[in-house]
């Protein structure tokens, strides 16, 4: 994986500005128990973190009730804060897991 080192991105077209990555598509749960693992790490981002914050409050952060996939927003997962989002851009669980130290 080259995120952010110059990932052009999995869409038809080179996307490399996007700075997607494989994001375009969402993220793929495990099972159950990463699907309740993202929702509650999920849970604990504020707006500042999340771009899409609102959006997750009101639809919640997956694509149905299966909960095997994210929501896509706007053409990239829901977790995925775009350039020029204040709280940065990338994807907003990892950040919070690095602003934390983890």
């Amino acid at each position: 994986c080259l995120w952010g080192d110059g990932c052009q991105g999995i869409l038809d077209e080179p996307a490399a500005h996007l700075m997607q990555g494989c994001c375009s598509v969402g993220a793929e749960m495990l099972d159950e128990d990463e699907a309740m693992l993202v929702a509650a790490l999920g849970a604990t981002l504020e707006p500042e973190q999340l771009q899409h914050h609102a959006e997750a409050v009101e639809h919640g952060f997956f694509s149905d009730d299966t909960r095997t996939n994210t929501r896509v927003v706007d053409g990239a997962c829901i977790f995925f804060n775009r350039p020029g989002f204040p709280g940065g851009v990338g994807c907003a669980l990892h950040r919070a897991a690095e602003d934390a130290g983890e």
